[in-house]
């Protein structure tokens, strides 16, 4: 079992639900196992898969011929960001709320209408924090919170007219948006 348990093979299948998808992002690398996934869809729909991590990654799946490793921070890259808009986004990086909303504000744009944002470690075992305490402090709020404050919602299963957003619990959680409209 890897680090996105069993929510990885929900991932993969939704990075293969349609042949629309051609480009995909992973924020937060680690092991590659969300890069293994989203690369079926890449293989799929003969798309491309760019990898984005602060840690110099050297794992085999960089050398997939469809595959982009850049190095650097997620929020600098996106602010930055000139290639394609992505139909396909995952995030899995700094676990705390004011650094996700950093990340939506600037990948939100980036996504395609009809791509899918997922997001890693949306739902943790009571009391349970990250292995990283310099960036936490008691005062830091949890991924789930960032998410529901950007999108304004108060349940990370929910519905309207913009967003569909669906929440898988297990291996502390996957959330996962479908962009249906922009909005502003």
């Amino acid at each position: 079992m890897n680090d996105l348990g069993s929510n990885a093979e929900e991932l993969g299948k939704r990075a293969r639900s349609s042949p629309k998808y051609k480009t995909f992002i992973d924020i937060g690398i680690r092991d590659g196992d969300s890069s293994r996934e989203l690369l079926t869809g890449v293989e799929q729909n003969d798309g491309e898969i760019f990898g984005i991590d602060v840690a110099n990654i050297t794992k085999d799946f960089i050398n997939h011929p469809k595959y982009t490793f850049i190095r650097g921070e997620s929020v600098e890259i996106a602010s930055q960001w000139n290639a394609q808009k992505a139909d396909v986004i995952f995030i899995d990086t700094t676990h705390v709320d004011t650094y996700v909303l950093c990340e939506l504000y600037y990948w939100w744009d980036l996504l395609n209408e009809g791509g899918i944002m997922a997001l890693h470690d949306t739902e943790w075992p009571s009391g349970w924090r990250p292995p990283e305490p310099e960036v936490y402090t008691r005062h830091a709020g949890h991924v789930c919170e960032g998410v529901k404050t950007f999108f304004g919602v108060t349940s990370l299963d929910y519905e309207d007219d913009f967003i569909s957003m669906n929440h898988y619990p297990n291996s502390f959680g996957m959330t996962f948006v479908t962009k249906k409209k922009n909005f502003d």
